[in-house]
């Protein structure tokens, strides 16, 4: 199983078919207690059908929350060796510990939730959105352009 950093990760759905209906995968951000049972998830959506361009909506729970299915994969994080947080809403991600990187990653979420912005699949979808709100707060991912667990490759 990929790295949880204090309890929380990134899942990702694979590209897929159901029926007639392609799925572009998705992506979103949980947090798991130590039994890896999940209690917090949040993720950006497409208002209505449309994924090519329309209004965003930030979801918490996220749908997929806590989905086991073989479809979907975690995805490795971690903490950046860095002094200052630039960019992100805590001062020092060196002085910060788990319980402020979750508060600041619910802060995100309920920031970007009251004021969700637009839904572009290619420009600004829920793998940008995700990767946002852990960058904000001392988290990182690997590699995700080039990751191979699926999703729209952007």
């Amino acid at each position: 199983m990929a790295d949880e950093i204090c309890g929380v990760r990134l899942r990702r759905e694979n590209v897929h078919w159901e029926g007639s209906e392609l799925h572009v995968g998705h992506e979103w951000i949980e947090f798991v207690d130590p039994s890896g049972a999940t209690t917090f998830s949040a993720g950006f959506w497409p208002v209505g059908k449309n994924i090519w361009w329309t209004d965003g909506q930030v979801m918490t729970p996220d749908p997929h929350g806590g989905d086991t299915s073989s479809n979907v994969h975690t995805e490795e994080i971690f903490r950046p060796n860095m002094q200052t947080a630039g960019g992100t809403n805590l001062p020092k991600c060196a002085d910060a510990s788990c319980d402020d990187i979750r508060k600041c990653i619910k802060d995100a979420v309920d920031q970007s939730q009251k004021n969700p912005p637009g839904y572009r699949l290619l420009t600004n979808n829920c793998r940008d959105w995700a990767e946002e709100m852990i960058r904000k707060c001392c988290l990182n991912a690997i590699d995700l352009d080039n990751w191979t667990g699926g999703a729209v490759g952007i």
